[in-house]
């Protein structure tokens, strides 16, 4: 039992090291020995071997620059360890630059100044949305006290939800509202209070499957640029 424990440790660790080459080669271009003894803490030999057993595996995907002293890119690179998507990269370098905390933040090489407006803090209460987050994983209804702009008091409504959402400024409930009758969404930062009630009735939930198109009116240049994004 303990030597399957020990192999599991030593494998994540292997596979750590080997995303980290990944990650350094994609995003920075090169790596080094030095690069890997700094980062890990481990021994020169180690860091060798790491490098060579990675080329063994995957011959092409990373060469030896003598002129540089380094490895660089190779011609038949690509990933098997590490997510190389834009978006997380880019949210990680954001997530940087605004001082939270992240994964592996010595990975990164260079952090570029990050132009993104202030996101204040949307008041969302722990208790509740932890509330919010058991009615939605056990089915049941939740009975809020909420304070809706449209209303200059806050009123009490029981409700089922069974998402939340995110506009990139504020989290949301996705739920069914026993008192209208009606799904809506409810801000988590505008409830004041929140119950846990009796299981909720599933029935009326549906699940639609959409096919999404760019306008045929625009030129098939754009219609391509608009269906990357």
């Amino acid at each position: 039992m303990g030597g399957d424990s020990s192999d599991s440790k030593i494998k994540w660790q292997i596979e750590r090291r080997r995303e980290f080459i990944e990650h350094r080669l994609f995003w920075h271009g090169q790596i080094g020995l030095a690069d890997l003894i700094d980062t890990f803490g481990i021994a020169r030999t180690q860091a060798s071997q790491d490098i060579n057993s990675y080329i063994n595996a995957f011959p092409e995907h990373l060469t030896y620059d003598k002129s540089a002293r380094t490895y660089v890119l190779g011609p038949m690179f690509s990933a098997h360890y590490a997510d190389l998507s834009p978006s997380a990269h880019l949210s990680k370098l954001l997530a940087i630059s605004a001082g939270f905390p992240v994964h592996f933040p010595d990975w990164e090489v260079y952090v570029p100044d990050m132009l993104a407006p202030p996101i204040p803090a949307r008041g969302a209460k722990p208790e509740i949305t932890r509330s919010v987050l058991h009615a939605i994983e056990q089915g049941r209804a939740l009975t809020i006290t909420y304070q809706s702009m449209s209303s200059p008091d806050p009123s009490e409504r029981s409700i089922a939800p069974h998402a939340l959402a995110h506009d990139g400024f504020r989290w949301h409930c996705r739920a069914f509202c026993l008192r209208d009758r009606d799904f809506k969404d409810f801000v988590l930062g505008r409830m004041l209070a929140a119950d846990l009630g009796d299981a909720a009735d599933v029935d009326w939930t549906t699940d639609l499957t959409l096919t999404v198109a760019p306008n045929p009116a625009l030129s098939e240049n754009q219609q391509k640029v608009i269906a990357l994004d």
